[in-house]
């Protein structure tokens, strides 16, 4: 009985969540870790105000230049970050 039960709950999970076949999804940037410390983002914030390049924050934080990249974007939509001289690249 109890088992019946569970396969109806991982197909009703699975017809809820896995939208796509099996193979036949692309999952852009998989590689890359777009997690983050509090400390790491308030250090971020630090930096991009001092108008720290992209390069300089990577090798900071010892991430690809990419992963600064989105955390940017993400601290920017959220209104944490302004636009600065030098634009996204930085002085």
């Amino acid at each position: 009985m109890a088992l019946v039960r569970d396969d109806h709950i991982v197909k009703s999970m699975e017809s809820r969540y896995l939208k796509n076949k099996a193979g036949q999804t692309y999952i852009a940037c998989e590689d890359l870790d777009f997690s983050w410390t509090k400390a790491e983002m308030a250090e971020f914030v630090l930096m991009w105000r001092e108008g720290k390049r992209l390069d300089e924050m990577a090798r900071h934080f010892g991430r690809p230049q990419e992963e600064i990249l989105i955390l940017a974007l993400d601290r920017g939509m959220n209104e944490v970050i302004e636009p600065r001289q030098g634009g996204l690249i930085g002085e």
